[in-house]
Formats: C-alpha cells, structure tokens, sequence
C-alpha cells in the first residue's frame, strides 16, 4: 500500500506540472478539465504534457489509485485551447484508492496551488483545499 501511495502522490505532482506547462504553452493560462487533452501537445502533437497511462481514459487507474479531474471550485470556462479544446480557470484533480485499505488508506487532490493534499480516511480532500480532520498538505 505503501508503494502504490507513493506512486498516487507522484503522478498527482506529474499532473499539476503538467497543468503549468499546458497552461503556458497551450491553454493561454488555462487548465486542461480533463486528463485527455494534457497527453496532447500543441498542433495536435504527441509530445504532450503528461503520459498516456494516466491520459488514456477519463478516469485512469494506475497502481491501486483511481484519478479523475474537474474543474475547480470558483474557476470561470476559459477560451479554446491551442487544439480547440475547452478550458478552464482552475482544475481539481484527485487520486483515491480502488479498495480502501487494500490498495491504498489515504486519498489525494491537487490544484493549480500546486500543493498535493492528503486525506488519511481514504477520500479524495474536498475543495476548497483546507487543512482539517484528516485532511493536510503534502508538500
């Protein structure tokens, strides 16, 4: 468990820098609302902003952890991306075991603060991202 929560809070960290790249070179400094878009790069490329194993469906699982991204509390739909996709002014993207206490015990989301937060019931931490019964930053 230890392992595969380790690997949820790495690739939540490799998707909140893959929201910063796309946002400067592709979202005109909005997010991606999906995890598809960030596996494509601009002109349609396939040297996208972050891998296709957790871009290859709208809620990846990888290594005991489900994922899923949305828009962010509070944000506004921005303009088209450079490959015509629909953006937005913040995201919210979690990670949260496929079995509580099997695969994983704690749950995980991120944001454009780019801090990685952590809930220890196993929850993805709601937003807005606060410290509270459980739930705390990572980093």
């Amino acid at each position: 468990m230890t392992g595969n929560e380790t690997s949820a809070i790495a690739s939540l960290r490799s998707v909140v820098t893959a929201e910063t790249s796309y946002a400067s070179g592709c979202g005109s400094g909005n997010y991606a609302v999906a995890l598809g878009p960030l596996a494509v790069g601009p002109g349609g490329s396939a040297d996208g902003y972050l891998s296709p194993d957790l871009a290859s469906s709208l809620m990846p699982t990888k290594n005991g952890y489900l994922y899923a991204m949305a828009p962010g509390a509070g944000g506004i739909a921005g303009p088209p991306d450079c490959n015509g996709t629909a953006t937005h002014s913040t995201y919210y993207v979690t990670a949260v075991p496929v079995v509580v206490g099997t695969t994983g015990t704690r749950g995980f989301a991120g944001n454009q603060s780019m801090t990685i937060w952590q809930n220890i019931f196993g929850a993805a931490p709601a937003e807005p991202l606060t410290a509270g019964a459980g739930v705390s930053p990572i980093q």
